[in-house]
């Protein structure tokens, strides 16, 4: 995964992670948006467990996730 993914995923989770939980909707197309590609949604997503991150399977563009410690 691209250090720039991580550390996009790491700010956007720091940022929306609520207190009574570890999980964060991840709007799976707003990414691909921003990233200029549909390679986050169909490549990266398939990659984040190796970088510590747990994903939840993607329904209608949008996915959870969580930072595993």
């Amino acid at each position: 995964v691209k250090p720039e993914v991580l550390i996009t995923l790491y700010k956007y989770y720091t940022a929306n992670k609520q207190d009574n939980t570890d999980w964060v909707i991840l709007p799976v197309t707003n990414f691909d948006a921003y990233f200029g590609t549909t390679a986050f949604g169909r490549r990266y997503l398939q990659l984040l467990k190796e970088a510590n991150i747990i994903e939840t399977q993607t329904s209608y563009g949008v996915s959870r996730f969580k930072i595993r410690h």
